[in-house]
């Protein structure tokens, strides 16, 4: 099963400028792991040193914020998952 997963303007020089990519994961944690596995660069965008979700992530799911939900929600055919990594300044 194939799911979209929409790449923020931030991260998208680690995925040699896609905005989208498709990955086949078949829980919200399975595809941050495969994403990280095609784009290894990314892991220490995507996780803290203890491989835990970054804390400047927020990851939705069909426009819900899951940032509070289990990683492990099992997806299906069609959801959309979009990473929003949050920029900071002073």
């Amino acid at each position: 099963m194939a799911l979209r997963v929409k790449i923020p303007t931030p991260l998208q020089q680690f995925t040699h400028g896609q905005k989208e990519v498709e990955l086949k994961g078949g829980t919200v944690s399975d595809i941050l792991k495969e994403l990280v596995s095609k784009f290894p660069v990314m892991k220490k965008n995507i996780f803290d040193a203890q491989d835990r979700l970054s804390g400047f992530l927020n990851i939705y799911v069909n426009e819900e914020d899951i940032r509070y939900v289990p990683q492990e929600r099992i997806l299906k055919a069609g959801d959309e998952v979009l990473i929003i990594y949050a920029v900071s300044g002073g």
